[in-house]
């Protein structure tokens, strides 16, 4: 099996090849990168190369036994003050039945003769000759500063030893054949790579290599050495996190039937870091097993087959995605609809040490309702519509810790320092989200007057002036007998069959009736038959008619009518009339007959409140700067709990703000950061410089991805950063509402 040509590529980079020999027995040639040797009458091939020096490394080769029957990797080779050899080597055997392979540590005296070679690990695995294998060894100083080397074959680790005594830290590498006088084995030269050097930045300072730990219920502690391939996706409020493991399964142990079976339903943990961390202090998420498929090929070539068992799953958040809710809450802050969700829908935790996990909010539900709806997606809700003083919006994860947490979103800072880890980003900002005009509409129940009863509080308000109708018929101010305010206006009625009074509007208050489509007045008519019309002329003399039954014998009685061009169906229009004109209302006519029978007769009726309504509340917020940059792109919003024209315009300014500048989105790659304790998370907040962009600001991770590949990149920890940036989008109108209403109320869903 070849190296990934990403393996290649890195290891080309940073890599000593192996031309130059120290040749210690045997006979020795290179042609076009393979490299042959012989054994000679010492019954013994070996050469080295490198520094004694060296440590911490992985070498690479791929070794085809010809005619040997023994061939090895030589690692950590050097000689002391009296030029005696120690030196570690994993060697392929096949010479025995069945073929293995050993990692043995090995002594000779100045002379080249073996003083001691002892087996410190041996694994039995299927080797014929005239077969090539890749071949890679790995020297590492532990985090205790003890000494270990892993051994594999086709990226299957075979044998270790760790705890190894100090001789066997450092030296050079190389190769040994051992057999008869003839025997002969090659090599074909891949690199030698040191770990310093597969981790150092561009800008210095090197990282640890990677450790994980895996925990699945109560009984299975997966060693590292069985972890092929490790992918962590770290999500916040949009999504829960997941984890996608491929583990080595010799021996079948983690089958159904083996020593430590893996199955679906367990809830575990794992933890990733750098050396010298213990990954078992830095958990990255605490999960539930939800996929395990079994993957075997006894017949593999180079090995004695290969067996994997793949386990997917997500984090102890999918208890959000179980349950449906049909639930209503009334008059609950947001975070006490979030903890009772989670309280009485998941068994999820959201304290820490006695600590609330769930911040509060500044928002207020005052009627919400849900049918059959995912706890995920009401927490969505909640999470985008809240508030805390002001600014708009929070996110939910669940941490490491399994502990579930609700925050302010841009509220939770990670100092990881990326200012020289970056190897990849991509940077991009996106204008289809932006709209730099905006209109907002309101409730509709504006009026004219905004009162709904300034032009019954005098004969002549600012607006116009009343007059009277018919013969025997006067108008005047009444502050004894009133539904609202300060007065009303009477209409009073001296031996005619009826009576009319009319509001003339001065110009410049005439009403748009398409606009306000409600008119609305309050009627007193103790004695007269109640029977009447209201008729509205334009500011051309044509008229509109509606005959009405008024009510309000001996209380006030309220009267609504619908206006406009849309309701025109139901007025008629004066004898020969056309084209009234409803966007210029000039003259609103009350009439009311004393007697049924049209007879004469004299008395009074009042009328209070005359108003018209039905307009939705609304405001108009542009950025003319945005325009010109990114062209006129509107927004259109109505939310029928704003009930004021400066309510609307607060909230206009804030959508705004949020909207008129593109969003930005950043994706960085690196296989140097090094978080320490302290993992990149889903939802946190991180500061990232990238020179050439003219980058230099805080950014919010959308979700992050950890992964670690035993194959291509053994000593790789890859770490990928999704990120967005987007101004806070700022709630003026919901505190511009808290005096008056101290809450808003969500429809239902």
């Amino acid at each position: 099996m070849a190296l990934s040509a990403d393996a290649e590529n890195k290891a080309g980079e940073c890599a000593i090849k192996m031309v130059d020999f120290e040749v210690y027995t045997g006979q020795w040639s290179t042609i076009n990168d393979v490299t042959e040797g012989t054994v000679d009458a010492s019954g013994t091939a070996r050469v080295v190369t490198g520094s004694e020096s060296d440590h911490n490394y992985v070498f690479f080769a791929t070794v085809i036994p010809v005619s040997a029957v023994k061939v090895g990797l030589i690692v950590n080779h050097t000689l002391d003050e009296n030029y005696n050899e120690s030196y570690l080597v994993f060697m392929l055997h096949l010479d025995t039945s069945p073929t293995t392979v050993t990692l043995e540590a090995v002594t000779r005296d100045s002379y080249g003769n073996e003083t001691s070679r002892q087996t410190l690990a041996s694994r039995n695995i299927s080797l014929t000759a005239n077969t090539p294998y890749v071949a890679r060894v790995e020297t590492e100083t532990l985090s205790d500063g003890n000494f270990a080397v892993y051994c594999f074959i086709d990226d299957f680790m075979l044998v270790e030893a760790e705890d190894l005594l100090a001789q066997y830290s450092a030296g050079q590498k190389g190769f040994e054949i051992l057999g008869n006088n003839g025997d002969s084995a090659q090599f074909l030269i891949l690199t030698s790579v040191t770990a310093a050097n597969l981790t150092v930045p561009e800008g210095g300072g090197s990282v640890g290599l990677p450790v994980c730990i895996v925990s699945l219920g109560l009984s299975v502690a997966v060693p590292q050495e069985d972890v092929v391939s490790l992918k962590l996706h770290l999500g916040c409020t949009k999504e829960v996190s997941s984890f996608d493991l491929l583990l080595q399964n010799w021996d079948r142990k983690y089958s159904l039937n083996g020593a430590y079976p893996i199955l679906v339903g367990l809830t575990g943990g794992i933890g990733l870091c750098r050396a010298p961390n213990d990954p078992a202090t830095v958990p990255v998420i605490s999960l539930r097993v939800e996929g395990v498929e079994y993957q075997e090929n006894p017949n593999a070539p180079g090995v004695s087959g290969e067996f994997y068992v793949h386990v997917t799953g997500r984090c102890w958040g999918e208890q959000l995605f179980r349950k449906l809710a049909t639930i209503e809450y009334l008059n609950q802050k947001g975070e006490a609809i979030v903890k009772d969700l989670i309280d009485n829908f998941t068994s999820l935790s959201h304290t820490r040490n006695s600590v609330e996990l769930v911040e509060d909010t500044s928002t207020t539900y005052i009627d919400l309702k849900y049918s059959n709806k995912q706890v995920f997606d009401i927490l969505k809700d909640i999470a985008d519509s809240s508030d805390q003083s002001g600014v708009i919006g929070f996110d939910f994860r669940v941490a490491p810790d399994g502990k579930f947490e609700f925050f302010l979103k841009n509220s939770k800072s990670n100092s990881v320092d990326l200012s020289e880890s970056i190897e990849q980003s991509n940077y991009s900002k996106d204008i289809s989200r932006v709209r730099n005009k905006i209109t907002v509409y309101g409730a509709a129940t504006k009026s004219t007057p905004l009162d709904k009863d300034a032009w019954t509080e005098i004969l002549s308000p600012p607006a116009g002036n009343w007059t009277a109708f018919g013969d025997g018929v006067t108008v005047a101010q009444d502050s004894t007998v009133k539904a609202i305010g300060t007065s009303s206006i009477k209409c009073h009625i001296v031996n005619n069959a009826y009576g009319a009074i009319i509001f003339t509007f001065n110009a410049g208050y005439e009403v748009n009736a398409n606009l306000y489509p409600k008119l609305a007045l309050f009627t007193l008519i103790p004695t007269f038959s109640r029977e009447g019309a209201i008729t509205l002329f334009d500011i051309n003399g044509k008229q509109m008619t509606q005959d009405q039954a008024f009510t309000g014998k001996t209380a006030w009685g309220s009267k609504s009518v619908d206006v406009g061009e849309a309701n025109a169906a139901n007025w008629v229009p004066g004898i020969e009339q056309s084209g009234f004109d409803w966007t210029q209302i000039k003259k609103v006519e009350i009439s009311c007959l004393v007697n049924e029978g049209m007879t004469s007769g004299s008395g009074d009726y009042w009328i209070d409140g005359l108003y018209f309504g039905g307009m939705k509340y609304s405001a108009v917020e542009e950025d003319n700067a945005s325009q010109v940059a990114y062209a006129l792109r509107e927004y259109v919003e109505t939310e029928a709990s704003l009930a004021s024209d400066n309510e609307c315009d607060l909230r206009a300014k804030a959508l705004l703000a949020y909207y008129k500048d593109p969003a930005i989105s950043l994706t960085i790659i690196s296989t140097v950061i090094d978080y320490g304790t302290t993992p990149i998370l889903g939802g946190d907040k991180v500061h990232v410089t990238l020179p050439n962009e003219n980058v230099d600001d805080d950014f919010r991770v959308d979700y992050v991805e950890y992964q670690v590949d035993t194959k291509s990149e053994p000593q790789m920890l890859k770490i990928t950063v999704n990120l967005g940036k987007e101004k806070p989008q700022l709630a003026d109108y919901l505190c511009g509402l808290t005096s008056v209403k101290g809450a808003f109320s969500l429809a239902s869903v």
